[in-house]
């Protein structure tokens, strides 16, 4: 259940939004032009489910960048280029939907760290999705390494092993179902392919365990595990 951010709790935004890279690839607007906004149904063990409706252009930024979080085309979606594309997108476009801790962060100008942990399946297409943007007046700092220990200072942290060691951390932890090295058992979101679209899972008790406040409006748009 989404929780509003209250004393002591840090709303991290993104100052302007990315779209895929160019590059042969379709933008952001192409690339939602036919996605699907989804109806939340009741959740179910803390794991929520949707069913689809047409969208209404329109709205504010944050319905845009729902749009976007809606999920691919299913034609193209398992395209592995394309698939990270969107991948690396949805990791840039949560931070508009999570609030940290303020003890989150160090200082406050410490820079947001998005990590990715082991096989990196982005490449520079996540580099270039974060070039030049900030997160709350915070520059996005992108840090790879093989393994990320409890206290590594990540704020969202990707990988494709197991994030249960990160369970109490202030960090998003999401993963990817579906990779060669295996599921992240415990991540708060976990990317997952529904009849080839990329759509996600959030598990809302481990981002309560994690301090994090998840929006409704990206709540409503996971999908049952």
């Amino acid at each position: 259940m989404a929780r509003h951010p209250g004393a002591g709790a840090v709303a991290v935004r993104p100052e302007s939004a990315a779209c895929p890279p160019s590059g042969g690839l379709r933008p952001v607007q192409q690339c939602a032009a036919r996605h699907r906004a989804e109806h939340l149904r009741p959740p179910a063990g803390g794991v929520l489910s949707v069913e689809e409706r047409p969208i209404r252009w329109g709205g504010p930024l944050a319905l845009g960048l729902l749009l976007v979080l809606a999920g691919a085309p299913g034609p193209v979606a398992a395209a592995e280029p394309l698939e990270a594309a969107v991948k690396a997108t949805f990791l840039y476009k949560f931070i508009a939907f999570v609030t940290w801790p303020q003890s989150a962060f160090a200082t406050t100008d410490s820079p947001f760290r998005l990590c990715v942990e082991g096989v990196d399946p982005f490449g520079e297409l996540l580099d270039r999705v974060v070039a030049g943007q900030s997160a709350g007046g915070r520059p996005i700092e992108l840090v790879r390494r093989p393994r990320f220990e409890r206290g590594s200072g990540c704020h969202l942290l990707y990988g494709t092993v197991p994030m249960d060691r990160q369970r109490g951390e202030p960090v998003l932890t999401v993963s990817d179902a579906d990779a060669p090295g295996g599921s992240g058992a415990g991540a708060v979101i976990t990317f997952v392919l529904r009849e080839d679209r990329v759509r996600f899972v959030i598990d809302a008790a481990a981002a309560q365990d994690n301090r994090l406040a998840i929006s409704s409006k990206l709540m409503s748009l996971a999908v049952r595990q």
